[in-house]
């Protein structure tokens, strides 16, 4: 072979004399292609590698500084590529033997290659002695051109693999000689080389390039690796921190961020071979965790975790794969150096550090994509053989759990809703893994520890949720919380703790939290499950949640616990744990209290159709029909504790009160039946609020509910024997303290409210004693709100006047006639028709109502003139009425009639109303 152009290259500045030199360059090209073919290998390789010209140098040596050295880029360029070429040659002939000789000489010649290959690839007036020249863009590579930059790096790792050929077919060398004689190269020079490529060349096949020689040297050098890691992680995966802690920009520049998803894939190759690399020849690394490992686990805990963890979210199927896949041989590989076992997996070190590796396969397993989730599987059964001896990986998850769940938690507190809605699945299925397994008591106070941090988390990421899907992650995390019994108790008293002390929006969250662990409740067989309900039903039912009735978001939450609660709660008393009756009738308890303030709540919650079929469902639970409706009614049975359970204390009620709207509720839907038998407890809780009348320490609201409550009540109510029980302590106790006319639009409303339900007691009750001492009181009130400005007022006064006059048949004495009657007529003259026309009514029923010694005289005559005057109204209607009224009074006076019609009968513009009245007395007097 012909190397004489090479001397020409090398030694000559003529230009004339370079343009020789590099056809001379490409007629060699062709010369060495067909030399490396048909001559024999060695010969190739002597007339290469061998040192025959000037100063010792070699054909490749020569090659090599015609490639780094020249000022012809076209030169340099076809240097390198054909010593490429003749390489690539050699390396696809491989040898069958090869002298210790020969082999010196290769390594002389890339010892060579990488000074030649750091001068070339440095940066232009840039010093490598600190990492600031990898972030900096202010200058460029000695080589601009990228394709001899490219060749460079092929170049690198044909010579390598060379290397690795002629040691394999060298019978003198020692077995792992290779890897020794590689410390007496300049490797930390290459090795920061490539960490400058890394970072800094644009050209992603370069990159890809890098990623290939870094394999290649963990395999023939993984102590030149294991001193150079730090430099050669940095650019693939290293997770730095600014000196405020957070993490650095320079993050992003790393390949395992780059846009390539094939070389995000090749620097997760690269980093975990220089990790096993690291690992073979880390002597200190021992399960007490010497200072080698401490400092080793230190820098995949804190740099290289971190950047890996990313990948886990990465759009690529493919990337998050690799990731599954060399994460799992990693821990194969530590598992196995560390002689780590079960037994002594409790050590704080390697729990954690473990820890970190397993959520990446955790994380696998709840992948969207099947292959993803394969591979993590198949990776744990390997790790759980190895570690527990069996191939339920489920008891490393039991084994790491109190170390598992922060990792998780951190993750998902993410601003990233994908992530956090992952992380929430991969603590789903964990707890799933874990609590599925008989626990020792250890690992019991490690659970418990654990779930401690684990529903928070779950509440906060139920109040951070905007689209949903979060919401659904936790509660899926909420329903593996019951699993266990003793998990779901601690994880209700957690709930517990936190609604003692948060808003409205983060107690809906605690409900959707609660709302989780119900339904798994009631998916699984429990020893507790009584006890379970019990505690559940009691943190719904606490003021803190019946005190935000007017959260919409709250009260929807409710509903949902409400109805799965009620779900959860067997047919019968006796059976799943249930083996107390008081214990079944507590949790109903706490079930109506809860939906009763669902029914107290405003239409527009939406929660009164649910509410009122979930009423339904627990009354079908308890065997409970009642009478009125045909449905199932379960509120019957139980209105007295619940009466007990609101009004238990003497405190009187605000109007922002529950309890208030809760008591409101159960009076309206309660039969009215059921309503009577307590209606003595119903009047004392009422005559706390109503038996001042207006004043300062109750709320105007809340008098104005008190007696719409009652109100209601008397208008269904259908029991005349418990009405006239109790009417004198109704009227005495409850109405007559408002009745009493006070200024204010405040008294009116009272006034006017108080009247509406004397009006329907005494509508429905007849019997005289029972009113009789509470009339004296009632006509004084009564007679007061004639005058009363307020049109409805006025009449409902007038009209209960006109029920007591018929009760309390000749009873009335003289002198309470001759007090009532002028504001009755009074009213004849009232500008609302409507109140004459009911003056007219109970005129005629006070006069039929008292004896007639009590009318003689004045009273009776000035009524019926009043009456004649009122038969010529111009209204039709008074006209009737006022007849009807006289028509009544005949029969009584008939004499007075007769004379005073006669007497006004011509001043009527018609006679007809008063021909009849004369006929009427004239046939009663006779």
């Amino acid at each position: 072979m012909k190397f004489s152009t090479l001397i020409d290259v090398h030694n000559s500045s003529s230009k004339g004399d370079r343009a020789t030199a590099l056809r001379g360059l490409k007629v060699l090209q062709r010369e060495i292609s067909h030399c490396c073919v048909e001559e024999p290998w060695n010969c190739t390789f002597e007339s290469m590698f061998s040192p025959v010209y000037e100063k010792d140098q070699s054909a490749a040596s020569l090659l090599l500084s015609v490639g780094s050295g020249d000022n012809t880029e076209s030169c340099r360029e076809n240097a390198i590529f054909i010593l490429c070429d003749c390489v690539e040659h050699l390396v696809e002939a491989r040898p069958s033997h090869i002298s210790t000789e020969c082999l010196s000489d290769l390594m002389k010649v890339v010892g060579s290659f990488v000074d030649h290959f750091q001068s070339r690839l440095s940066l232009v007036n840039e010093s490598f002695d600190t990492m600031d020249c990898l972030y900096s863009r202010s200058s460029h590579f000695n080589e601009e051109s990228e394709d001899i930059r490219y060749m460079f790096v092929q170049l690198a790792i044909l010579l390598f693999n060379l290397l690795v050929h002629c040691s394999d077919h060298n019978d003198e060398l020692e077995p792992n000689k290779l890897s020794g004689d590689m410390k007496l190269l300049p490797m930390s020079t290459l090795c920061r080389t490539i960490s400058l490529l890394l970072f800094r060349d644009p050209n992603p096949e370069i990159k890809s390039e890098c990623c290939d020689l870094i394999k290649l040297i963990c395999e023939i050098s993984p102590n030149s690796i294991r001193l150079n890691a730090e430099t050669i992680l940095r650019p693939l995966v290293f997770y730095d921190f600014s000196p405020t802690g957070e993490a650095s920009p320079h993050n992003k520049l790393t390949l395992l961020n780059h846009r390539h998803s094939k070389l995000r894939v090749l620097s997760l190759e690269s980093a975990f071979s220089i990790l096993c690399c690291y690992m073979d020849n880390l002597v200190e690394l021992t399960i007490e965790g010497g200072e080698g490992s401490s400092g080793f686990i230190d820098m995949v805990e804190k740099q290289i975790l971190p950047s890996c963890e990313e990948c886990i979210f990465d759009r690529v199927a493919s990337v998050r794969k690799s990731l599954i896949s060399y994460s799992g041989g990693f821990i194969l590989k530590y598992s196995k150096l560390t002689e780590l076992d079960s037994s002594n997996l409790g050590n704080c070190v390697n729990v954690t550090f473990l820890a970190k590796l397993l959520y990446i396969l955790l994380m696998g397993l709840c992948d969207d994509v099947q292959d993803i989730r394969n591979e993590s599987e198949q990776q744990l059964a390997k790790l759980s053989q190895l570690l527990c001896d069996t191939q339920k990986f489920e008891m490393l998850f039991v084994l790491s759990f109190h170390a598992l769940c922060p990792i998780i938690i951190s993750t998902s507190t993410s601003w990233v809703t994908q992530r956090r809605e992952k992380s929430l699945q991969s603590l789903a299925r964990l707890m799933e893994y874990t609590l599925n397994q008989k626990l020792n008591e250890d690992q019991k106070k490690n659970v418990s520890e654990a779930v401690e941090c684990v529903v928070p988390a779950l509440v906060v990421a139920c109040v951070d949720d905007d689209e949903g899907s979060l919401c659904e992650a936790a509660f899926q995390c909420a329903n593996r919380l019951s699993l266990s019994d003793c998990v779901a108790i601690q994880s209700v008293a957690v709930l517990r703790l936190l609604l003692s002390n948060s808003s409205s929006n983060r107690i809906s969250s605690i409900l959707l939290v609660l709302n989780g662990i119900i339904t798994g409740i009631s998916s699984h067989l429990h020893e507790n499950y009584g006890e379970l309900l019990e505690e559940v039903s009691n943190l719904m039912s606490t003021d803190h949640v019946m005190n935000l009735f007017q959260q919409k978001d709250v009260m929807e939450t409710l509903s949902t616990c409400s109805n799965s609660l009620v779900s959860a709660l067997p047919d019968e008393f006796s059976v799943d744990g249930i083996d107390n009756l008081q214990m079944y009738d507590k949790i109903i308890l706490n079930i109506l209290r809860c939906q009763l303030q669902l029914l107290s709540c405003p239409i527009v919650f939406g929660v009164h159709f649910d509410t009122m079929e979930s009423i339904k469902s627990l009354s079908k639970k308890s065997n409970l029909k009642s009478k009125n409706d045909g449905e199932l009614n379960i509120l019957s049975i139980h209105f007295g504790n619940m009466l007990k359970l609101l009004c238990d204390d003497d405190d009187v009620w605000t109007e922002e009160c529950a309890d208030l709207l809760a008591f409101d509720a159960l009076v309206r839907y309660s039969s009215p039946d059921v309503t009577c038998r307590y209606l003595e407890n119903i009047i004392q809780v009422m005559e706390r609020h109503l038996s001042q009348g207006l004043n300062d320490d109750v709320s105007y609201k809340v008098q104005m509910k008190m007696l719409g409550f009652l109100q209601a009540f008397l208008s269904l109510c259908n029991s005349q024997k418990s009405l006239e029980k109790f009417s004198s302590n109704i009227v005495i106790d409850l109405l007559y303290p408002s009745l009493v006319w006070q200024a204010g639009s405040v008294s009116s409303g009272l006034r006017k409210m108080s009247l509406a339900c004397l009006h329907c007691l005494l509508a429905k009750v007849s019997a005289s004693d029972c009113l009789f001492d509470a009339a004296p009181k009632l006509f004084t009130s009564l007679r007061s709100n004639l005058d009363d400005c307020d049109d409805s007022t006025r009449h409902l006064a007038c009209s209960c006047m006109s029920f007591l006059f018929r009760s309390l048949h000749g009873v009335l004495n003289g002198e309470v006639v001759r007090q009532i009657y002028p504001s009755l007529i009074k009213l004849l003259d009232d500008n609302n028709d409507n109140i004459r026309l009911v003056a007219c009514t109970s005129i005629s029923s006070l006069v039929v109502s008292v004896g007639k010694s009590n009318l003689e005289g004045t009273p009776i005559e000035v009524i019926i003139e009043e009456f004649l005057v009122h038969m010529d109204d111009p209204n039709p209607l008074i006209q009737k009425a006022v007849f009807a009224a006289l028509s009544q009074i005949t029969h009584h006076f008939p004499n007075q009639i007769l004379k005073q019609t006669k007497k006004v009968r011509s001043s009527h513009r018609s006679n007809n109303f008063c021909d009849d009245l004369i006929k009427i007395a004239e046939n009663v007097s006779d």
